[in-house]
């Protein structure tokens, strides 16, 4: 989303700055957004995006809030599950406008999944070259988004159960395994 900076942005101690000034140290590391399409942009402040999505979304305001809240949790350290947010409600309602507000390195989209590509035990792949398809790698220290769960949701109920199964277990966050007959057991362990 491109924002016109204002002429003047303000400090956390709420001091007026000038475009080359930097933010005083927060612990946050390099993690400010930053809207590179602006040479010289500061990090967008918490009332900026606010501003933004309540002039021209007013009824997404809480929907940002909380997908952002589920992004930042990643910057907690010693976080020992990972937070699941889904948003439901009617078709062609709020739901995909505030997912495509998140981009970025901390982001892995994907419109389709299943529980089971987490771990692959894909028959037509060798055991060498599974690691380079298996979702959970790709997964780490990122924010999953898909925009249409009804692919997992619309299974017949003993298939649901196993895969919400799945699911739960890679929610954890402490990592996967399972068994089958191709492949024998495969797993990722840790974060």
């Amino acid at each position: 989303m491109n924002v016109d900076q204002p002429d003047q942005e303000t400090s956390q101690a709420g001091q007026p700055m000038t475009a080359g000034q930097s933010l005083p140290d927060d612990g946050l590391g390099d993690h400010h957004p930053v809207n590179h399409d602006i040479p010289g942009s500061l990090p967008m402040q918490p009332k900026d995006w606010k501003m933004v999505v309540e002039k021209h979304f007013p009824r997404l305001v809480p929907v940002v809030e909380a997908c952002l809240a589920n992004v930042c949790a990643l910057l907690l350290k010693d976080l020992s599950n990972c937070p699941a947010l889904v948003l439901v409600g009617p078709p062609s309602s709020i739901k995909t406008t505030a997912l495509d507000f998140l981009d970025g390195d901390l982001i892995y989209e994907s419109d389709n999944f299943t529980p089971a590509s987490f771990v692959s035990h894909a028959a037509n792949v060798t055991k060498d070259n599974l690691s380079e398809i298996d979702l959970l790698p790709r997964l780490r220290k990122k924010v999953l988004v898909s925009k249409d769960l009804s692919p997992i949701f619309s299974k017949r109920e003993e298939d649901l159960q196993q895969q919400i199964g799945i699911l739960t277990r890679v929610l954890d966050g402490r990592g996967y395994q399972s068994d089958s007959g191709v492949h024998g057991k495969r797993s990722y362990q840790g974060d």
